[in-house]
């Protein structure tokens, strides 16, 4: 398994973090009790997170790439589910976070 793959793994988890997390600002969830949320997107966060670490760690056996990488993802996914969810924007601040979270990636896995 590659890097990529990974990233895409550790994505889907923060995506499904944030889910469960900012559940009663998503309109699906409203309905849904929020325990039954955190049984179910939470645990399968777990799961994503979990094999991305695994992955990770498969191919370069370094934890600190399997943290950085799972930090800009959740960086990433949080801005953009924030910004569609919630409506606020990404700033100046936040882009520049986001543009410095790519370079401690890069400084990483290169």
């Amino acid at each position: 398994m590659n890097l990529v793959y990974a990233f895409c793994l550790f994505c889907f988890a923060q995506c499904l973090a944030w889910l469960q997390i900012f559940s009663d600002y998503v309109p699906a969830f409203k309905r849904v009790h929020w325990l039954l949320i955190v049984a179910t997107v939470g645990t399968s966060a777990g799961i994503g997170f979990r094999f991305a670490t695994k992955a990770v760690m498969a191919y370069s056996g370094d934890a600190w790439t399997a943290r950085i990488m799972a930090f800009a993802a959740g960086q990433i996914a949080f801005a953009l589910l924030t910004w569609f969810f919630i409506g606020q924007g990404i700033d100046r601040r936040t882009a520049l976070a986001l543009f410095f979270t790519l370079c401690a990636v890069l400084c990483k896995i290169l």
